[in-house]
């Protein structure tokens, strides 16, 4: 994507130069919540595939190199972006109570989450020919996105700047 026109300029005639706007600045806060969502939806989908309980730092860093190499080529990233701003708007502004029970539906032992940290590892070759073609499809663009990480190359700032910060934390 190389359309940013749904985003604002981001300065009025009144406001000082060099700053943004508050609406710009939540715009920039949904774009990286969609990007987050959607890198963190892929790490899921891997640890599920690896019959695992926890997301580990490793699925995360390749959910999220994943996302960067596809977040602006995305055909339909205008819609999801709508969709997405839709989305959390409704969750910032009108705060609905959690449901009981959600915590202790997510709290896994400790022990647990330590024995699959300590136990990472990627799909094999014969687990990967086990899974349904989609399936196959999303690991191989996982490991492949995941593999050819250091030689790829931003093609815009907001890329350099997501680059960036997924080198700093993962």
């Amino acid at each position: 994507m190389s359309d940013y026109s749904f985003m604002k300029t981001g300065q009025t005639a009144s406001q000082p130069e060099g700053t943004i706007s508050l609406e710009l600045l939540e715009e920039i806060n949904i774009l990286m919540s969609l990007f987050i969502t959607r890198g963190l939806r892929h790490a899921h989908k891997y640890m599920e595939l690896c019959e695992r309980h926890v997301i580990t730092r490793s699925d995360i860093s390749m959910g999220m190199k994943r996302e960067i190499m596809t977040f602006i080529k995305d055909p339909k990233l205008q819609e999801k972006f709508n969709e997405h701003k839709e989305e959390y708007i409704n969750e910032i502004y009108n705060e609905e109570d959690e449901e009981e029970g959600t915590i202790a539906k997510l709290t896994i032992p400790d022990s647990e989450i330590q024995e699959e940290v300590a136990n990472w590892r990627r799909l094999t070759k014969s687990e990967i020919l086990k899974l349904n073609n989609e399936d196959k499809e999303f690991v191989r663009l996982m490991h492949n996105m995941t593999d050819h990480w250091e030689k790829w190359k931003p093609s815009n700032p907001f890329e350099e700047i997501l680059q960036n910060n997924i080198i700093k934390y993962f």
